[in-house]
């Protein structure tokens, strides 16, 4: 027995067949998207492939070379340093450096502000670091020099240089060299013995070369009292002492105060 309505023995109605329209719609949006994908495929693949081309025929992208290219020519005129050797400069004297960590253990270190009044193009000074302690020392020349180190056996990381120009060491053993801020491999902002000349003309020239001053000082984990700055002219020879700097046998303390100026900075 079944309560309520008598259950009904008729068929469901059946489907409606596919309209025709359906599939041509199917097939007309298809159409749309193929010609909206197919060219942006195409212009894909053509860009890709040429520059692909490119790719091959152009040599590997030298980041050294870039940054030494742009300094080398960064005021629209070229000069006859040749970018090449300049690139082979920088690899061999990064092959002679320290780390920073043995920078680092030093307790003092001098700023060296170096002149040359003549008009040679590079100088070669000498460099005697047989009593230099556990001091460091830092030099900035107006012109490109080769260094001729003496006194420098066992010693590490005790000599770094500053400046617009190259250099280069004689008679130093891997791992002397501190590090470098050259401004012909690419280096901004590098501090200048111009700088130091006129270090109270202007703000630009005091804070270029307090820059500079802290820099080597945070550089070397010296305390800002244990931070020493020179002025050295025309020298043939510089002698770095644990508490002094002595070129061709006299002392050349800052009078300027600079030491004393920089190190108030923050």
């Amino acid at each position: 027995m079944s309560f309520g309505r008598k259950p009904s023995h008729d068929r469901e109605p059946a489907e409606p067949a596919a309209r025709p329209w359906r599939s041509l719609g199917m097939i007309a949006n298809s159409m749309l998207i193929l010609l909206f994908v197919l060219p942006i495929v195409t212009s894909a693949s053509i860009f890709l492939a040429v520059n692909f081309q490119l790719w091959k025929g152009f040599g590997s992208f030298d980041p050294l070379s870039w940054r030494i290219e742009r300094a080398h020519n960064e005021n629209g005129v070229v000069s006859g340093d040749d970018p090449e050797q300049l690139k082979a400069l920088y690899r061999k004297l990064q092959s002679m450096t320290a780390s920073r960590d043995a920078a680092q253990r030093s307790d003092a270190v001098h700023i060296v502000f170096q002149f040359f009044e003549d008009r040679a193009p590079h100088r070669r000074v000498n460099l005697d670091l047989s009593d230099i302690g556990d001091a460091a020392a830092v030099f900035v020349s107006d012109r490109p020099v080769m260094w001729g180190i003496e006194g420098a056996a066992g010693i590490r990381a005790k000599i770094g240089f500053e400046g617009p120009f190259a250099f280069d060491l004689d008679n130093a053993h891997d791992g002397l060299l501190a590090g470098f801020r050259v401004g012909v491999f690419g280096a901004g902002g590098t501090a200048s013995p111009q700088d130091y000349i006129e270090f109270r003309k202007g703000r630009a020239q005091m804070h270029t070369v307090c820059s500079a001053v802290l820099r080597w000082q945070r550089y070397f984990g010296v305390d800002k009292t244990r931070v020493f700055v020179w002025s050295v002219r025309n020298a043939q020879q510089i002698v770095v002492k644990d508490r002094s700097v002595l070129v061709d046998g006299r002392s050349n303390p800052d009078f300027r105060g600079i030491a004393r100026t920089c190190t108030r900075w923050n």
